[in-house]
């Protein structure tokens, strides 16, 4: 998804593209959580989230855990947390 986006905000050419990909990678959010990129495309950070399905007045996704990829933390929540949708649950 970091490349497509890049070939999409560069628009073509390669220098353009090697340009975009720290630039869209910075601020990616996936499915996982935030992962950002330095200027050589290497992994320089990433937070995950751990996410599964959770059962209330029905199904939804929900965080169960999350590792802050800067801090070196790992936290597993009381509660799980819901995740909004950011694709169609119908998909």
């Amino acid at each position: 998804m970091v490349a497509a986006n890049a070939l999409m905000e560069a628009g073509g050419g390669r220098e353009d593209l090697n340009a975009a990909i720290p630039l869209v990678a910075g601020h990616y959010y996936g499915a996982t959580g935030l992962k950002a990129l330095d200027s050589n495309g290497d992994l320089m950070s990433e937070d995950t989230a751990f996410i599964g399905v959770c059962k209330e007045d029905g199904y939804m996704l929900a965080y169960y855990a999350y590792h802050d990829g800067l801090r070196n933390e790992f936290t597993i929540l009381e509660k799980a947390e819901e995740r909004p949708w950011h694709f169609s649950p119908e998909a």
